[in-house]
Formats: C-alpha cells, structure tokens, sequence
C-alpha cells in the first residue's frame, strides 16, 4: 500500500487509510487531527511502525510546523497510540517510556501503571475498530491476542509465553491492583472521546461500546490451558 503523509491545513484529510481500516476514515482524520493540533504528522502505511518520535530533519523541511511523527499501520495501531499519548498528556519518543525500567516491577505502582495503561491501549484500540470488521468477534480476538502477546518483553518474558501469562492474571486477579486497572480503563476510554469532541466529533459518536481489558483477558485466558498463541482466535472460527 502507498504510504500517505498528513499535510496542509487540513492534513488528516489526505489521509487514504490501509485496507484494514474498512471504510471509518471519518475516525483517522479525527485521531490525526488531534495528533495535528499537538504539533504530530501521522503517516500511515502497511511498511510503518507503529510509534511516536521525534520528526527527522527531512520531515521537518517538508512539514516544518510538524515536530512530531505518529507512525501506524492502520486503524487498531492508531488507536493504540492515541491513548498512550492521552495517557501521557503530550507527545513524545515511544510516549515517554524509560526502557529502562525493564522487567517492570509490579510490587511498585508506577511500574503497574505501565502495565495497566498497555492493557487499556489494548482494550480501547480493540472497542473503537471492531466496529468496522465485518465481523468483529473474530477480530476482537485476533487483534487484543495480537497485542497482548508482544507485551512480554516489558516483563523480560518475551521468551517465556506461560510466565507472561501468569504474571498478568496474577495481577489482575489482586482486588486492589484490579482496582487501578478500573481507573485506568475509566480515564483511557473517557480521554478518547473526550479529544473526538474536541475536534468536532458528535459526542454521540466520540465513544465506543465498551471493552473491559480484564474481560478481554479473561476471554484469552479462557483459549489455554497448554497454550498456544492462537487459541482464542482459533475458538472463534
């Protein structure tokens, strides 16, 4: 797929979204538009990672009122990166994550914090697209499966599918550790709409039907128990 570059004045306009997208353009133009109004050029492209950074100096003369470039390969990654910016309040590189708080540290709070926020990312990229797939209990599954397995590496258990597992339901199993997760998904799905209103959404259209990350996990959790990556999306087919 051609890569397409926000630019202009209206820059979300340009903006041809990758076949998984469907038809919700409309969406990517008022995400990108939010980014725009932050100082962001959203390019979006089969070949693109799915991050914030810093805009190159060849970007910068091409866009030199775009500080920042917010990359995705689609709808469901542009979501997951609007919330971490919403999340953080500001842009910034990977939206201000210190690698080196790796293997996150769970007794601590901040460290769950991480935790909690890329599981709302999770769950609120999964509630706004699956609205937009012809059929959206398969891709719930594919998509918050998709996600949640690469966050092992944050846990210094990208080796390690079964631990990861377990920390994760161990976590989420604690009352009030499970309490934070509520906040959390509470604030994500709130900011999200919240932004959409500010660039001219319908409130009415600015939410999305609801996905609790605890529930979306429970639903994983449900395609073990001697794991493979896949069960749940298989026990949806």
């Amino acid at each position: 797929m051609k890569d397409q570059v926000s630019q202009g004045g209206h820059r979300g306009s340009d903006l041809v979204p990758p076949v998984e997208c469907l038809a919700e353009q409309a969406l990517v133009h008022s995400i990108s538009r939010v980014f725009e109004n932050w100082g962001a050029c959203v390019r979006i492209g089969s070949d693109r990672e799915n991050l914030c950074r810093r805009a190159r100096s060849e970007e910068l003369a091409a866009l030199p009122e775009s500080r920042w470039v917010v990359e995705s390969q689609g709808l469901p990654n542009l979501v997951h990166e609007f919330v971490h910016a919403l999340f953080l309040g500001h842009l910034d590189d990977d939206h201000g994550f210190d690698y080196g708080l790796i293997p996150l540290d769970l007794t601590e709070r901040s460290h769950r914090r991480h935790l909690w926020e890329e599981l709302v990312c999770c769950a609120v990229s999964t509630a706004y697209a699956q609205a937009y797939d012809p059929e959206p209990r398969r891709f719930v599954a594919d998509w918050f499966t998709e996600q949640v397995e690469i966050q092992g590496v944050f846990h210094g258990l990208e080796d390690d599918l079964d631990g990861y597992r377990a920390r994760i339901s161990e976590a989420i199993a604690r009352p009030a550790w499970r309490a934070e997760l509520d906040a959390a998904t509470e604030q994500g799905y709130a900011a999200v709409a919240a932004a959409l209103v500010g660039v001219g959404v319908d409130p009415a259209q600015a939410g999305a039907t609801r996905l609790h990350p605890a529930e979306l996990w429970a639903n994983y959790r449900a395609g073990w128990p001697e794991a493979g990556p896949s069960d749940w999306k298989k026990a949806v087919r």
